[in-house]
């Protein structure tokens, strides 16, 4: 039997983080943006910094505390990306967001309706098979963050308002009102 001893317990800790850590990043960074799970992103990022703070304190004085110091500074430096990756993998943005962003970020749409839709579209294709936030930032992306932030909040505004009327609508597709005409003139009347 394989006797695992407290002295090594953070050694393990730290090597099963780190090895977290690269792949997470991997994803966030290179990976498609589509598959980034914004809602968690920065839930994720901050808890695994403060596991691996946490064990920069218990292994201080070892040389794998610097390790730890890397990990922190790598999480560190994507921290800055966390507000463009939410603002872009947001499940409310709609086509009229999209067409909003494109702008935003240089690409001209001044073409009528149908062309409009169909450069959307592709426009979807390539951010929902191949965008990464690495293409994204080589892009310059970051510069229009502000904007970028104001069209993802009014396309959560839009997403909320829609969830609640699509909520109302199942409440009441069952219900029957029987209206009678002798009730609203009577009280009309009065």
């Amino acid at each position: 039997m394989f006797y695992k001893s407290q002295k090594f317990e953070p050694y393990e800790q730290l090597w099963t983080q780190a090895s977290n850590i690269v792949d997470k990043l991997a994803m966030w960074q290179d990976g498609p943006l589509h598959a980034v799970q914004s809602e968690t992103l920065d839930k994720d990022v901050m808890a695994l910094w403060r596991e691996i703070f946490k064990l920069s304190k218990k292994l201080a004085g070892s040389a794998a505390a610097g390790v730890a110091e890397l990990l922190l500074q790598k999480l560190d430096q994507y921290k800055p990306n966390i507000p463009l990756v939410i603002a872009l993998c947001n499940p409310g943005m709609r086509d009229r967001h999209w067409v909003k962003v494109a702008e935003i970020v240089g690409f001209e749409l001044h073409l009528d309706e149908y062309v409009t839709t169909l450069l959307i579209s592709i426009f979807m294709l390539i951010i929902n098979s191949s965008m990464t936030l690495s293409r994204l930032l080589g892009m310059n992306v970051m510069q229009h963050l502000r904007e970028l932030e104001t069209v993802s909040e009014n396309a959560s505004r839009e997403y909320g308002l829609e969830r609640a009327l699509q909520k109302m609508y199942a409440e009441w597709k069952d219900v029957v009102c029987c209206c009678d005409f002798f009730f609203f003139f009577a009280v009309a009347k009065h």
